[in-house]
């Protein structure tokens, strides 16, 4: 049986997809203009150390999303379960 989420409670699931979507489409607008018009910059390349397979192409922005999705994600929904259990 499902648990019961009281009025003042969070769905970590769907903060965490919430999340996900976000961090995704912020990879995204910004992998896109890495990829067409800032080439090389620092936080490039902080992003390929952080995300693997990322970089300023298109299947590199393609894995750039979907991590950034899993990443925003797991995010969120530790934020909703910490956020309900205090």
């Amino acid at each position: 049986m499902a648990e019961k989420i009281h009025k003042h409670q969070l769905n970590p699931v769907r903060l965490g997809k919430a999340m996900g979507i976000l961090w995704a489409t912020a990879m995204l607008l910004y992998g896109l203009a890495d990829m067409l018009l800032l080439r090389n910059t620092i936080l490039s390349d902080i992003m390929s150390q952080w995300y693997m397979g990322y970089s300023a192409t298109p299947l590199g922005l393609v894995l750039g999303v979907a991590w950034g999705f899993v990443d925003g994600f797991i995010g969120g929904y530790i934020l909703g379960w910490v956020y309900n259990k205090v």
